[in-house]
């Protein structure tokens, strides 16, 4: 995997990574001792991830907030993004809510639309 990974989410037999700022990478885990990217999705400057249901959420910098489809982590398919007022560093989902910190602003609170 190139790049210094910044985040990483385990969901499943699955590692979603940031790596570098340079986007999101889907790796199996199906055999720890081999771990096989899968995909690779190239972003703005992706920071963290977090994963909730078939949903990853990708703090991208000044890219805001993007949600990607992983029901098949081989083609994750961004299914919204969310411009956040400052920079995107960091989100968790609880519930039907993302809270995504922004930095050097607070925290903005998005509803997911079921």
């Amino acid at each position: 995997m190139a790049g210094w990974p910044f985040a990483v989410h385990v969901a499943g037999n699955y590692a979603y990574v940031v790596a570098n700022g340079s986007g999101l990478r889907v790796v199996n885990l199906a055999n720890p001792a081999k771990p096989v990217e899968v995909s690779f999705v190239p972003t703005k400057s992706a920071i963290s991830v977090t994963v909730a249901g078939n949903l990853a959420w990708l703090s991208d910098g000044s890219g805001g907030l993007c949600a990607f489809d992983i029901t098949n982590p081989s083609k994750p398919v961004e299914v919204d993004a969310y411009k956040t007022n400052l920079e995107s560093d960091n989100a968790t989902v609880v519930g039907d809510y993302v809270y995504v910190v922004e930095s050097g602003g607070g925290v903005a609170i998005l509803r997911i639309n079921p």
